[in-house]
């Protein structure tokens, strides 16, 4: 071996070594930076663009090393090229088409936009005017096995030793989510035209975004505060796609949270499983879902809790506008005989301006773990 190809193999060698190092040590801090997979893609792309013009074959090890990396974090990570034609037209860039199985890629997606407000861009394959995508059905819940609603299962960070035990409900509409004034100022309506054309009007008020931005604040703190105490289910009378989509069009950041599989991790998304027909229907599902969420949620691992006198005792916190889950609260006996009923008939929050409506979100913030503790039941208006 001549002394010029020694000296070349090494160089190689040195530069695979570095490559390998630099691509860990970028993986490790783009991994607690939450994953930004844009940042690592035009990381990978740079070094072989612009660095020492790298083959592919060091391109796929340097993909290898990504993967591994977000295997040994759990994380379960494949890869599918797509190929497509670059700007210059010179070269084919790889692209990402096939994204973790936990993250939904429209999340991804408005994670990693410019706009304040997060994105909704319905993919060429779904009708405008339908927000029915599989993949917006499943990015509440990417992962079930992160998410538990027992009582028991994972006790309540806040809960005193051999305290009762709490489990909430509280309506998205008019209670955490000032809908009525959106329907009014902004026309919002479950569909993406009408959700696109909100958004338009508030990238166009400056003070409406800032306004809008205090009420997630708010409410992110009234979540995180309640879900201290116990499992917290919320209820929507839309589906659980308009309340996603919402969320990622007007409050990015409670969308991310509610999405994750680490955070807000007791705080359950249910909506409507379809249009109701009358007011009657509509009754009739909020006085079982609140039945079901007692026998089938609350008790799910160990269903024989439920009848115990002790195990089976437990407070349900029920805060909402509609007289009708005040009534299903005062009956949930029926299917959880030690309950004990608290319920806050939240009546005036739908007149409210959004200024009103955070201090609203303040007030419940105070006023729900403060009644958690009660063993007796209750029934208040606020």
């Amino acid at each position: 071996m001549v002394p010029g190809q020694l000296g070349t193999m090494i160089t190689s060698l040195i530069i695979y070594v570095s490559l390998e190092v630099l691509s860990f040590v970028m993986l490790h801090f783009a991994l607690k930076r939450k994953f930004n997979l844009s940042a690592l893609y035009q990381l990978a792309f740079v070094l072989e663009t612009h660095v020492v013009k790298l083959q592919s074959r060091l391109f796929v090890w340097i993909v290898f090393i990504l993967q591994f990396t977000l295997q040994h974090y759990g994380v379960d990570f494949t890869f599918q090229f797509v190929w497509r034609p670059s700007r210059d037209n010179s070269r084919d860039l790889p692209t990402f088409s096939n994204l973790p199985a936990r993250m939904n890629p429209d999340v991804l997606d408005f994670l990693l936009a410019d706009d304040p407000l997060g994105c909704l861009r319905p993919r060429p394959a779904i009708k405008a005017n339908n927000i029915m995508s599989q993949a917006m059905i499943s990015s509440f819940s990417m992962d079930v096995s992160t998410y538990s609603s027992d009582l028991y299962e994972y006790p309540a960070t806040n809960r005193p030793v051999n305290g009762l035990p709490n489990a909430f409900v509280m309506c998205w509409e008019n209670v955490l989510v000032p809908t009525k004034w959106m329907r009014q100022h902004l026309g919002l309506r479950p569909s993406v035209s009408a959700l696109q054309a909100a958004k338009q009007r508030v990238l166009r008020t400056p003070n409406l975004q800032a306004a809008l931005a205090s009420v997630e604040q708010d409410l992110i703190q009234l979540l995180n505060s309640v879900s201290a105490y116990g499992p917290l289910f919320i209820v929507s009378e839309e589906g659980v796609q308009f309340v996603e989509a919402m969320c990622k069009t007007f409050f990015p950041r409670l969308a991310y949270c509610l999405g994750s599989t680490t955070m807000m991790t007791s705080v359950h998304v249910i909506g409507a499983p379809t249009r109701f027909q009358s007011a009657a229907d509509k009754a009739a599902w909020r006085v079982n879902l609140l039945q079901s969420l007692c026998r089938d949620r609350l008790f799910g691992g160990a269903p024989q809790r439920i009848f115990d006198p002790i195990m089976g005792k437990f407070g349900l916190v029920v805060v909402s506008p509609h007289q009708t889950d005040i009534a299903a609260c005062g009956d949930a006996y029926k299917a959880a005989p030690y309950v004990v009923a608290k319920s806050v008939h939240v009546q005036n929050a739908r007149h409210l301006t959004l200024e009103q409506f955070t201090l609203h979100l303040r007030t419940l913030a105070e006023y729900v773990p403060q009644a958690t503790p009660c063993d007796t039941s209750f029934a208040i208006q606020l």
